[in-house]
């Protein structure tokens, strides 16, 4: 189902419809409408960063920071034998 008839079809919904809209249908409908205006949204960001709004210059800059790849929390059972196993090599050799 498309964007436009996803769209239409959630504005036709009287309020006290009998026919719900599920939240899955309502975030599949703003993934495809931002996908579709994307360009447009961007452009329309860039415009206002370039007068100088703080905001989104502020969010424009978090956007093009490199970040940090998120690891674990907690290394799984092989990462654990793999480190202790190197641990006992470096022992030996020392010896």
């Amino acid at each position: 189902m498309g964007a436009k008839r996803r769209a239409k079809e959630c504005a036709e919904l009287p309020k006290d419809s009998a026919k719900k809209v599920r939240v899955a249908d309502c975030r599949k409908l703003m993934r495809e409408t931002l996908a579709a205006e994307y360009k447009e949204i961007l452009g329309a960001f860039v415009q206002v960063a370039k007068k100088g709004s703080a905001s989104h210059m502020k969010l424009a800059t978090e956007l093009l920071e490199a970040k940090e790849p998120v690891g674990n929390r907690r290394s799984g059972s092989a990462s654990r034998l793999l480190r202790e196993l190197k641990l006992r090599e470096r022992e030996r050799a020392g010896r």
